[in-house]
């Protein structure tokens, strides 16, 4: 069974068409155009998985629009989730890594004691608390 092919224009179901003329809208197209995706994602075999992944993100993000027409041709349920699971597998690195230098960088009592706990203490032991 062929996959589902949709014009561009009016979303009307092309499948089984053989002319390249859509019959609700009138719109010419090309059958073989509208059977490939233009997610760079799907094309990652041939302009590298990082380049890809990259353009993808700007395509979802910044070009939205291209992305929203992109989503009427046939796509790979497996390529989709992939570009997920890359997605998870990257936020949660970033997330562990901006986690663990901040640790680093900061002071590690300034992580578990605030402001509110430190006390300037002077000779003879009467204490004040710091404000600022």
């Amino acid at each position: 069974m062929d996959d589902a092919i949709f014009c561009p224009h009016c979303g009307h179901d092309m499948q089984g068409l053989d002319r390249e003329q859509c019959p609700e809208c009138g719109e010419q197209f090309d059958l073989d155009k509208l059977r490939v995706s233009k997610i760079p994602w799907m094309h990652r075999s041939q302009i590298g998985r990082i380049r890809a992944y990259w353009r993808t993100v700007w395509m979802v993000a910044c070009r939205n629009d291209r992305f929203v027409r992109e989503l009427n041709k046939p796509v790979s349920f497996r390529d989709s989730q992939r570009f997920r699971w890359t997605t998870i597998a990257l936020m949660c690195f970033t997330l562990v890594l901006v986690t663990g230098v901040s640790y680093i960088l900061l002071d590690s009592t300034s992580l578990t004691a605030g402001p509110w706990s430190r006390r300037d203490c002077v000779p003879g032991g009467r204490c004040r608390w710091r404000t600022c």
